[in-house]
């Protein structure tokens, strides 16, 4: 329906954005005032949800400038988007203050090769993800992530800018589905930093 709504009523529409936007601009001033660890802005499907011509419309310009005023005041910024981000990322890492996103997904549900978004975009970006969620974290075994973990570390060659992350369902009936044990794994395995 928000589709709609920027075609029949773009005036409308973008009065909307503008105080969508005003609103997360003054949120990030209290938090920053706070001086949290960090700031995630949870954007989750962002990206695959939108078109990139619409995205750096209604989007980017709130991510620069929230981005922006956590790296003046030394507040690491991380953004959460799920699904397809990587070239996301790349104009994230280019066009913005961002400290570091996640998960990074890969096929079918995102479209992030590790090494490759490391080498093209790792220097600049801290990364964070790329344990597939529902077939590793979800249906795997310890074991499965364990060497899902390896293969992310090895592929991440590591430090400085990369770390194991996944995202697990918490709703519905997928959330009480996870083995116990896969959520603590990927610190067990054998290329993991011990921490």
């Amino acid at each position: 329906s928000a589709i709609y709504a920027m075609q029949d009523y773009p005036e409308e529409f973008d009065e909307l954005i503008r105080i969508m936007s005003e609103h997360h601009i003054r949120t990030a001033e209290l938090l920053i005032d706070a001086r949290p660890d960090f700031l995630l802005l949870g954007a989750s499907g962002m990206w695959t949800l939108s078109s990139p011509e619409i995205w750096r419309k209604t989007s980017l310009p709130t991510i620069q400038k929230i981005t922006s005023m956590c790296r003046k005041a030394g507040v690491p910024s991380m953004l959460h988007c799920c699904g397809k981000e990587r070239e996301l990322i790349h104009i994230l890492a280019t066009e913005t203050d961002l400290d570091s996103v996640n998960p990074l997904e890969v096929p079918p549900m995102g479209d992030c090769d590790l090494a490759e978004v490391k080498r093209t975009d790792g220097q600049r970006i801290a990364l964070m993800g790329n344990l597939h969620t529902t077939d590793v974290m979800l249906r795997g075994s310890a074991d499965d992530v364990r060497a899902a973990s390896k293969a992310a570390i090895d592929a991440s060659t590591l430090p400085p800018s990369c770390s194991v992350e996944w995202s697990l369902p918490v709703t519905g009936s997928n959330r009480c589905t996870t083995p116990a044990e896969s959520p603590k794994a990927p610190y067990s395995c054998p290329s993991a930093p011990r921490i």
